[in-house]
Formats: structure tokens, C-alpha cells, sequence
């Protein structure tokens, strides 16, 4: 079952957290491509010389493969539609969207810091919409954070033998009076059986996300 099928809400926030994350790859990609089309004009230069083409041809492999690791981790979340449901551990899934975004978070003066424990135990899930469930948070408090002239945002994923528990929290920004803008992760989490809170702990603004260990949604 796809959980944006015949939801027109669902799908317009889906491509609305896609295009803001298609920005940053964009401008990740840019970077090794220019290596690439650097190294092919440079080794066109040195055809006669092996030990140099060698290495412009290097070059171009390990750029190449830069970007086939950023395209396959982007369609991870983008082609939820096609995926099945698998073990997904948090910790790995933390990761995966956090090397998406991380270039868009310099960009915007965001600090994210991570502490996720690598033992977390598996949650059966699809896992695209999970990733969009919470790039959704992050992009949005990276968003205020960034309008506030940047600052640091803290994720951290833990466990209680029950659930995974899953807080965003910054002291840069406070909460604002009706929350930040979540569609994606209240529906995504909720038809997984879990629960996404706002709310403000004195200084800190926290979105707190907790996920059933090894549910598996119809």
C-alpha cells in the first residue's frame, strides 16, 4: 500500500520536501562533475603520458562513484512507491539522510548534531517514507534556524525496549505558536503506529518522534 496514494496533501508535501532536498543534491553533484570533465580535458592532454592519464583517469572513477552514491541514496527516498517493507535500522536511515543534506546545512549555517546508538533495534518499515518522515522535521527546523542567521540543531535516537524514541531539538530558534509546518511525519508515523510532539522545554524547541520497535504497517 502506498501511504500517498489518493492523497493530493500528502503528495503536494511529499515533492515539497523532494524539491527542497533536490536543491542541495544538485549542488553535490556539481562538484565531482566539474572534477570529471576537469580530469577528462586534463588526460585528453596526456594521452602519450600513461602515468598521468592513470591518474586522471582515477580521478574520474572516484567522482563517478561519488555520484552514483549520492543518485542511489536519493532514490531511496524518492521511489517509495516501488519499495517493500524491510528492517530498517534508525541509526543507518540517520545517516543515509543526514550525508543527503549535509552540504545544505553548511550552506545555511546549520550544526547538526548527531548522537544515535548504532545497536537501536530494527523497525519494520518502508524505507522512503520513513526518510521523508524525517527529513520533513529536519528541513523545516534547519529552515528557521537558518532565517535566524544559523545556529545548531541536535538529533538523537535512543530506545526504551518498546519504542524508538527519535528528538530534534535547537535552542536557536523557539517553537512557534502552532508548531512547525509537519504533514509528512505526524501521517507517516501515525499510520506506523507512533506519535510525533512539539513543544518548548524551556530554552529548547523539540519535535519528539516515537515509532513502535518492529511494526509493520498494513
Amino acid at each position: 500500500m502506498n501511504i500517498f496514494a489518493g492523497d493530493p496533501i500528502m503528495e503536494m508535501a511529499r515533492w515539497a520536501v523532494i524539491g527542497q532536498l533536490t536543491a542541495g543534491i544538485l549542488h553535490e553533484i556539481n562538484n565531482p562533475m566539474q572534477a570529471v570533465r576537469g580530469a577528462a580535458s586534463l588526460g585528453l592532454e596526456e594521452l602519450d603520458d600513461p602515468e598521468a592519464l592513470s591518474m586522471y583517469l582515477d580521478l574520474t572513477l572516484r567522482e563517478t562513484e561519488r555520484v552514483v552514491t549520492i543518485i542511489e541514496r536519493t532514490r531511496r527516498v524518492y521511489r517509495t512507491e516501488t519499495q517493500l517493507p524491510t528492517a530498517v535500522n534508525i541509526h543507518y536511515l540517520l545517516n543515509e539522510i543526514l550525508h543527503l543534506t549535509q552540504k545544505g546545512m553548511v550552506r545555511k549555517n546549520v550544526n547538526v548534531e548527531v548522537a544515535s546508538a548504532e545497536n537501536l533495534p530494527l523497525f519494520t518499515a518502508v524505507f522512503g517514507e520513513i526518510a521523508l518522515a524525517l527529513l520533513c522535521p529536519l528541513l523545516q527546523m534547519s529552515n528557521a534556524i537558518a532565517e535566524a542567521g544559523g545556529g545548531a540543531l541536535q538529533i538523537s535516537a535512543t530506545d526504551d525496549g518498546q519504542q524508538i524514541v527519535i528528538d530534534l531539538k535547537t535552542s536557536s530558534v523557539p517553537m512557534p505558536d502552532s508548531g512547525f509546518f509537519l504533514i509528512l511525519c505526524p501521517k507517516i508515523v501515525a499510520a506506523y503506529g507512533g506519535e510525533v510532539q512539539q513543544k518548548q522545554v524551556g530554552a529548547e524547541a523539540i519535535i519528539h518522534i516515537t515509532l513502535p520497535v518492529q511494526t509493520n504497517r498494513d
